[in-house]
Formats: structure tokens, sequence, C-alpha cells
């Protein structure tokens, strides 16, 4: 009876809480969180999660783990989750998603990573997995863009981008943007961020991922 006692106030306690930052400190415990910029100029960015887990990279042309401005943009872990919101119009009727400052007038990359357990049957169960896919772009000073993960087929994943307008009549829509595909940074001997900026003539990555699935 005690141990049931303590569960039920701790549940109490995850859901009476009056901030978020417990529990996303707590959903971050492994891996570090994006740090939103105080100042400066900035803009706005919905992230639509579709199950994928979305990581931000400020500065950088590629997926760089080492830039210390790197961290996790969600979804948040566990069956409590706190909804950040901006006051971004047209918001999703449906699913889970985030808005988030980013730095304006600076290349940021995106990645999108998609991984499900399924239990098939009772000795097996099923692992899906499509990423890490994703792209750059530059922010624009107070603009405000949604992104979202998607499946593009049975077979492939990818990313949407879009940019809030008004348009002459003063309504919000929706306009699709062509972020730059992106990919991990290539590995390097000597230690060090990647070197923000154009992708010049190097090939780019395509646009979308392979979905994978394995049975254990």
């Amino acid at each position: 009876m005690r141990i049931t006692r303590h569960i039920i106030i701790l549940l109490l306690l995850l859901f009476t809480l009056p901030s978020c930052g417990p529990l996303r400190s707590l959903a971050f415990s492994v891996a570090p969180p994006y740090t939103e910029p105080a100042e400066g100029p900035r803009a706005k960015i919905r992230v639509v999660y579709q199950g994928a887990m979305v990581r931000f990279y400020p500065g950088e042309t590629c997926f760089n783990r080492d830039n210390e401005g790197a961290g996790v943009a969600g979804p948040y872990a566990g069956f409590v989750r706190c909804a950040k919101r901006l006051d971004m119009p047209l918001q999703p009727k449906k699913g889970k998603f985030d808005e988030f400052y980013v730095k304006a007038n600076e290349p940021i990359a995106v990645s999108f990573y998609y991984k499900s357990e399924t239990l098939t049957r009772p000795d097996q169960k099923m692992v899906e997995e499509c990423g890490p896919v994703g792209y750059l772009f530059t922010p624009g000073e107070n603009a405000l863009y949604e992104t979202k993960f998607e499946f593009v087929s049975r077979r492939y994943c990818g990313f949407v981008l879009e940019k809030i307008v008004k348009d002459e009549t003063g309504d919000y829509q929706k306009q699709p943007l062509h972020g730059v595909p992106a990919s991990s940074c290539p590995k390097q001997k000597d230690a060090g961020a990647s070197t923000p900026g154009a992708p010049g003539d190097v090939t780019l990555p395509p646009a979308t991922g392979e979905r994978e699935r394995r049975y254990y």
C-alpha cells in the first residue's frame, strides 16, 4: 500500500507541476536539448514531429554533433508532454508539434530520425528506422516557418519545409520552400566544427532516406 501511495503522489506531482522545465530536463537526460537564442535577429519555426526525433545544428551546413549549440528539439519523452508555443498562426489540427526561436540570417541544419519498435508476435519484434534525413536553410529575420517529417512512400522518408506568410487579404498561408538536402558531417582527423556556408561543388545528399525494417 505504501508503494502504491508513493506512485500516486509522484503522478500527481508530474501532472500538476507549474512549469515544464523539470519534465524537459528529465526527457533530455540522454540527449542535450536545443538552446534557443535569447537575443539578436531571430525567426520562429514550428516542428511537426510525425514520430521523428528532430535536431537543430545552428550555424552548420551538415549534422555536426560536435557543435556545442546543437541539440534535440523534440519530441519529449514519456507520457507527460509539455507543448511549447510561440503564438504562430496556422497551427496543425492534429499531431505533436512545438515552436522555437532560431537565429536569423545564419545557416541552420535540421535533421529527422525515425525509429519504432513493434511486437509482431510474442517472441519477435520489428524495428523500423529511417534517417537521419534533413536539410539546411537560412531563416529570415522575424520570418515564420513550419517543418515536418513525413514518409514519402513505403520505402522512403523525407521532410517538408514551408514559410508562413500573409497574402494580399491579410490571411496567412503556407508557401513550400526547398531546403538544401544535408547529411552528417564528414569525419575529419582534425577535431573541430564544420565551416558554415554554401555547400559549394560537393555532391549533395539525397532529399529522402531509405526506410529499413529488421526483425528480432
